[in-house]
């Protein structure tokens, strides 16, 4: 479960980041190699545990397909004994908690302060009608 959480939520957290125009965000065509990368390092990093599934729509829809065939334990497994297994719940659940803590963690401690940036950036250029003061003074 710690695995789809964390997982989930570095996915959420990159996502943001990168798609984020408050940032110093990549170039549009960039934006979904680079989101490809990262799912491709969370995979590598975190999916040997659970079988990659930081997403519930990729994970369930398949094990519930394959399971309908009659592929049994093969689609949902963690029975010992051939029956049924409660373990489809965790790539379910998991990626849905991970994905609140990360978008969470983003705008706390990096969208509100690229927020905090752009309100200071903008008191302090001068308005439309206000007159300029030379850097002299």
């Amino acid at each position: 479960m710690v695995d789809q959480i964390v997982g989930t939520a570095f996915l959420v957290l990159l996502i943001a980041a990168i798609v984020d125009m408050r940032n110093l965000a990549v170039q549009a065509n960039l934006g979904p190699l680079m989101i490809g990368l990262a799912v491709a390092a969370i995979g590598m990093s975190f999916g040997a545990n659970a079988g990659y599934a930081i997403n519930p729509a990729r994970d369930f829809g398949p094990r519930l397909f394959a399971w309908m065939a009659g592929w049994g334990d093969v689609a949902l497994p963690g029975s010992v004994d051939g029956s049924f297994s409660w373990y489809f719940w965790v790539p379910i659940v998991g990626p849905l908690i991970g994905g609140v803590i990360g978008i969470v963690l983003y705008d706390w401690f990096i969208g509100d302060v690229l927020h905090a940036r752009r309100v200071l950036a903008e008191q302090a250029e001068p308005g439309p009608g206000t007159p300029e003061v030379p850097e002299s003074l």
